[in-house]
């Protein structure tokens, strides 16, 4: 540490006064080097000067070396080289910052500058081997996660401190390499993780400075290719998912029971399937295809198919073939095999390829052929059987109407006798006679009524039963039907009510309603308990 008198003997030159580590007094050439003023550094605390003006690399305040050269950086973030003295006065201790006139990154690097000036390029500069960033642009900056995107908290800070996951990183492993070797590394991708950007891609080049042939600095240029990056892994990917797609599309095709045979414009067939290959022993593909064309074509009614009429000429023609049978014959070998085929076109519409697609349904023809033959048969033996079934309904009818009309003429008979008796006899009969006669009359006409229900139901399967309507008024006509089945309701016990303030004319077979409804009372009267 020197001393002088008074603080003119270093008169011109940056300094700052300290006493009791405080600044009591700053010189006019310090605030035009640093940029700042004097409210803004006055009564602050040196080590906080230090701090303020980012000194370094690794700057103690309390053991200055004054050979050592040292970085700081103005308020305006430009780097300045200097030795800093102590110098004892008695006003205080005087630290001198005495800058380095060599330290001029625009004039010594021509280049960079141009490419840090341009910002297309991310440029930074940094100490070596200390690893501080001294310079660096916009687009470099930009590069890094947040707050280290802005300059004032990156410059002046070793690259650890605002590179997220330096250490023990790929890219320190870079940074090492090159200080060892001393040569410029390249890396075409290096892949970046932030916290808060996620992943990122760069381009870098890391380019030793020498100066008195020991690395003094080195300059970082990197380019952002994330998009690029990310295209072509897309790409890729897509590349990827196609090739296993053909593949897996190769493997199905190839599995496939059924024959696939595909043909180019020029109708070669140029890609067949293991099953296509069955419709020929040979293994060559084109004499397959060959062999396959040699073939005779029927349709299923064994009409000749001409060689224009075939599916893959249709196909050539731009049709859309679906399950088209077919009878192929080679030499004594007989299959029916269903095609279907399309057109592929290409972007411009111009056919690409013709896929054909066949199946051999020989087996299910046969079995379609047993098939029918067994329904023909059962359809024979269901004919007889509904034939038999119809001659013993018609048998069966025809005893009803016999049994009916047999039954019909010892009624009317007994009915007859019974109408001369009261009509000859009526005044001599006691009434214990005439109850029972009136009791013969009654089962007579219910027997009557059930011959006819009889016949009406022979007349009904036979479709010979005849409706006769008449204009009735139906509210009346079900009244007076019953009414007359009250005396047998109450021999049952049953009380029988009808009540209605309808009155409509209505078409009606009044004979069969009667009897319908007369069904339907009795019935009910029979299986209603008494009461």
């Amino acid at each position: 540490m020197q001393r002088i008198n008074t603080i003119y003997d270093i008169y011109g030159q940056p300094f700052v006064i300290v006493k009791n580590e405080v600044i009591i007094e700053i010189s006019r050439y310090f605030t035009d080097m640093t940029e700042y003023t004097d409210g803004e550094l006055l009564n602050s605390n040196i080590k906080d000067l230090f701090k303020t003006l980012r000194v370094g690399p690794n700057v103690d305040t309390d053991n200055i070396d004054e050979q050592t050269e040292c970085f700081l950086f103005t308020k305006s973030l430009e780097v300045k080289l200097v030795n800093i003295q102590i110098i004892q006065t008695v006003q205080g201790e005087v630290y001198v910052f005495l800058e380095k006139p060599d330290l001029n990154l625009e004039f010594n690097f021509p280049f960079a500058n141009m490419l840090y000036a341009g910002n297309y390029y991310g440029i930074g500069i940094y100490s070596a081997p200390d690893k501080i960033l001294l310079k660096a642009n916009d687009k470099y900056i930009s590069f890094f996660e947040k707050p280290y995107n802005k300059k004032k908290n990156c410059i002046g800070k070793h690259v650890s401190e605002f590179t997220t996951g330096f250490k023990g990183s790929t890219y320190e492993e870079i940074w090492n390499t090159v200080l060892k070797a001393e040569k410029q590394y390249n890396v075409d991708e290096y892949m970046y993780e932030g916290f808060n950007k996620g992943i990122t891609y760069w381009r870098l080049s890391l380019v030793p400075i020498f100066e008195e042939s020991k690395i003094k600095y080195c300059i970082e240029m990197l380019i952002d290719i994330t998009d690029q990056v990310l295209h072509r892994k897309k790409v890729e990917e897509q590349a990827k998912i196609i090739k296993d797609q053909k593949e897996e599309l190769e493997e199905i095709i190839q599995s496939i029971d059924d024959a696939i045979f595909i043909f180019d414009k020029d109708n070669k067939c140029y890609i067949k399937n293991k099953a296509a290959r069955s419709y020929s022993s040979d293994s060559n593909l084109e004499q397959d295809c060959d062999t396959c064309k040699s073939a005779e074509y029927f349709d299923l009614n064994n009409n000749k198919v001409i060689p224009e009429q075939m599916t893959i000429a249709k196909i050539q023609r731009g049709q859309i073939i679906k399950n088209y049978k077919l009878k192929m014959v080679q030499g004594d070998d007989i299959k029916y095999i269903s095609v279907s085929g399309r057109p592929i076109y290409d972007p411009d519409k111009n056919m690409r390829l013709s896929i054909l697609h066949t199946r051999d349904i020989t087996e299910d023809i046969n079995k379609e052929s047993i098939i029918k033959e067994q329904q023909n048969l059962l359809l024979k033996r269901e004919i007889e059987k509904n034939e038999m079934l119809e001659r013993a309904m018609k048998m069966k009818d025809e005893f009803l109407s016999l049994i009916s009309h047999e039954f019909r003429t010892p009624l009317n008979v007994i009915n007859s006798a019974i109408q001369a008796m009261n009509y000859m006899c009526g005044n001599e009969l006691s009434d214990k006679s005439r109850k029972y006669l009136d009791m013969i009359k009654q089962n007579t006409f219910r027997q009557l009524r059930l011959v006819n229900n009889l016949l009406d139901i022979t007349r009904a399967d036979a479709g010979c039963i005849k409706i006769n309507k008449k204009n009735i008024d139906i509210a009346f006509l079900t009244k007076a039907i019953i009414e007359s089945v009250h005396i047998y309701a109450s021999q049952k016990g049953v009380s029988v009510t009808f009540i209605s303030s309808l009155e409509k004319v209505v078409g009606i077979d009044d004979e069969k309603y009667e009897r319908i409804l007369l069904n339907l009372l009795s019935n009910a009267i029979k299986f209603t308990p008494k009461g």
